[in-house]
């Protein structure tokens, strides 16, 4: 079912996909839900003379749920022909058990929205209306009220999310232009840098933030390629301290997140291949993305669409969302690792009352305990619901359960970060004292003398495995755990890296302790190296000579040669043309005339590739041949280098003269002479074998009467 009216943004698919479906009565009838039905599920009454609420947010202890409210008249939901807008009425709420909604206020218009609320409960965001089809970002406290948040300079601005003290807040701002035609920007506000513009991925003109983890570090969004007809191609991104990155996508599907976990480990969001000017009306799936295992789809209640909004726990377990069923109905889901994609129609049955169906879950706490969203009832009404999960909230036992092993990213590999469900002991630490952390060692690698470590035996998957305690952790009473491990090596293209950990719980008598199940994770080096620096080149006797500066990683592989006949080479869409573990390349097969441009990257051995912060435009005039005599005196950097221990030192005569080329240690001891000779114009190379010297730096130098030049060179053996 597809709506009549889209708004003029990918931004605004929330509004435009799901909530129009369902925010119009069947009828001119109502029936009003029980706000007591039960203690686990609550629908909060529409406010300010509206008749129909949706809840978008709530705070982590479920205690605070902010939405907004819309006027639905006698309009039929199932015919989408029939609508008409009534967007134009809501009007911002925030609900606490105590008091109900009450109203946001405004700062322009009546029409405002809330869209989500901080973790600790006291900040709303979310647009208010200007009229003349423009809107602004606000934030709203108890103690301020609703203040605006600035702009970008352009026409529209909605504020998405906000961190769990709301201090950061995230969103876009827009100007629609011709309807499809529109320019989009993301930012981040604090109230020490106002609204500040973020920046998208290489080759994409635009960006807009819509998900910020809870200590505001790490913001989740979308970046479209283009204005119209290109505004449908999109990657999801991430922005951490290290800049912005492009999360990729499935298939031939583009990707667009709109929510990130409360630790910033788990980005969610949508799929969809449609094509300008709605590519909406195509099949769409959801999608979670996880450092350690990349993109994967959540899948379908049985339909073709599926949509995920905020909703997904802290460290990403559990993901909700909305999915049409066989039927084409839309239906609350819940995703998980081990259960996959599941309706809470049928889980929670027994506490929803007769005629009434979850339609979609919008936000959750950060502990998966509190859901919120939009309840479909008798005669199509429409309601917020805020649903306590109380009674499935993860069961504790005296054994931890590991919930999640993940690498630690931006580093360069060589930890984990575990993460373990308390046991249930855990309410007195004069009884459960302290955890201890285990981790698997190789079979290979077994040793017992290392000072300082203890050790024991465990069968899994019927292996019986040495296992080292490589940490521990007090008891605290807190409900949830977290410890950094190290690992003995990564995951690379030669090993999966899979290391196995299980998580004691012990008490105060030595012989009495409780063991999770083991479960499994691996590291990943997944800090690209520096772009290299100090790339020049030039064209001389028809090669083109490319030099830069070593770098420093001690993980570097290579270097990767780009060529283009046109500049702002994309590295990440184009093959190199060449690697190399050198600082210098030597392109000789290049177009004959015109202009090219260079570019270069370095690899390393995780095939992490850095970016390339410069090119290098060369102009061919014509080509030179290998027998065309040079018109100056070169000595070039010897290949490969480093060398072990053979290597080719080439240079250049314009004239006839003596020539000698020497080999002298780093105290410039001379080791050998090479060459010492008259030799006619012309372009030569030279072997020089080290086999009976030992790893080091050597100097060459070519000498002649109107020219001596000295280079470096490093054998390692």
């Amino acid at each position: 079912m597809k709506p009549k009216y889209l708004l003029p943004a990918i931004f605004s698919f929330i509004l435009i996909i799901l909530l129009p479906l369902l925010l119009y009565n069947k009828g001119s009838g109502t029936s009003e839900p029980n706000t007591t039905l039960s203690p686990s599920l609550t629908f909060i009454n529409p406010h300010y003379n509206r008749n129909a609420s949706v809840a978008m947010g709530v705070s982590d202890d479920g205690s605070v749920v902010v939405g907004f409210s819309v006027n639905a008249n006698g309009v039929n939901a199932t015919d989408p022909s029939t609508k008409t807008d009534n967007w134009e009425t809501e009007r911002g709420f925030i609900w606490t058990s105590s008091s109900g909604a009450k109203d946001l206020g405004s700062l322009g218009l009546e029409r405002t929205r809330a869209n989500a609320v901080s973790g600790d409960g006291k900040v709303v965001v979310g647009y208010y209306y200007t009229g003349s089809y423009s809107w602004r970002a606000f934030r709203w406290s108890a103690d301020s009220g609703m203040k605006d948040l600035g702009t970008l300079g352009i026409d529209w601005v909605d504020a998405f999310d906000v961190s769990k003290d709301g201090s950061v807040i995230v969103g876009y701002s827009y100007a629609p232009g011709n309807y499809y035609w529109w320019t989009v920007y993301g930012f981040r506000w604090t109230k020490q840098t106002g609204m500040v513009k973020l920046d998208t991925l290489p080759g994409y003109r635009f960006a807009g933030a819509t998900g910020v983890s809870e200590d505001g570090t790490k913001i989740a969004g979308i970046a479209p390629k283009d204005a119209a007809p290109e505004w449908h191609i999109t990657q999801a991104v991430i922005w951490t301290s290290s800049g912005i990155r492009g999360l990729g996508s499935i298939s031939n599907w583009y990707s667009q997140a709109f929510g990130i976990s409360a630790d910033g480990s788990t980005v969610i969001g949508i799929l969809q291949n449609g094509t300008w000017p709605d590519p909406y009306q195509y099949p769409y799936r959801s999608f979670i993305w996880q450092e350690d295992k990349g993109m994967r789809e959540i899948g379908t209640l049985g339909g073709d669409r599926t949509w995920v909004f905020h909703a997904v726990t802290r460290y990403g377990t559990e993901v909700f969302g909305a999915s049409q069923n066989s039927n084409g109905e839309w239906r609350a889901l819940v995703w998980s690792e081990n259960e996959g994609i599941r309706d809470l129609n049928l889980i929670y049955k027994d506490i929803i009352p007769s005629g009434w169906v979850l339609r979609a879950v919008n936000d959750c706490s950060p502990d998966g305990r509190f859901l919120v969203g939009m309840a479909e009832g008798p005669s199509g009404v429409i309601r917020a619901f805020l649903l306590d999960r109380k009674v499935t909230a993860p069961t504790q036992t005296p054994k931890p359960k590991i919930l999640s092993i993940r690498d630690v990213p931006n580093d360069q590999g060589g930890k984990v970060l575990i993460r373990w469900l308390a046991s249930s002991l855990d309410t007195n630490v004069n009884k459960l004292t302290h955890y201890t952390i285990w981790r698997a060692i190789p079979q290979p690698q077994t040793k017992f003398n290392q000072p300082n470590k203890s050790y024991r035996t465990r069968k899994f998957n019927g292996i019986t495995y040495f296992w080292e305690n490589i940490g521990s952790q007090p008891a605290h009473k807190l409900q949830y755990y977290a410890f950094t491990a190290q690992t003995l090596y990564d995951s690379m293209s030669t090993t999966d890296g899979k290391h196995y950990f299980f998580i004691s719980a012990h008490t105060d008598d030595p012989n009495v302790f409780y063991d999770s199940d083991v479960d499994s994770g691996y590291s990943v080096d997944n800090l690209a190296p520096l772009p290299p620096r100090r790339f020049v080149g030039r064209y001389e006797n028809g090669a083109v000579l490319l030099t830069w500066d070593h770098n420093s990683e001690t993980d570097l592989r290579s270097y990767l040669i780009y060529r283009s006949d046109k500049p702002g080479i994309d590295i990440y869409k184009t093959g190199p043309i060449a690697t190399t573990r050198d600082s210098f390349y030597i392109d000789r097969s290049f177009p004959t005339s015109g202009r090219i441009y260079y570019t270069v990257a370095a690899q390393d051995i995780h095939d992490n590739i850095s970016s390339n912060n410069s090119e290098v435009e060369i102009i061919i005039t014509s080509v030179s041949y290998e027998n065309e005599t040079p018109k100056s005196f070169i000595l070039y950097q010897n290949y490969p280098n480093p060398f072990n221990p053979a290597t080719k030192i080439e240079f250049e005569i314009p004239e006839r003269t003596q020539v000698k080329l020497i080999i002298h240690d780093a105290l410039g001891h001379e080791i050998k002479v090479l060459l010492d000779k008259d030799l006619e114009p012309g372009r030569y190379k030279v072997d020089f074998i080290a086999d009976n010297l030992p790893s080091g730096i050597y100097l060459y130098t070519l000498k002649t009467p109107k020219y001596t030049k000295t280079n470096k060179m490093l054998l390692i053996k």
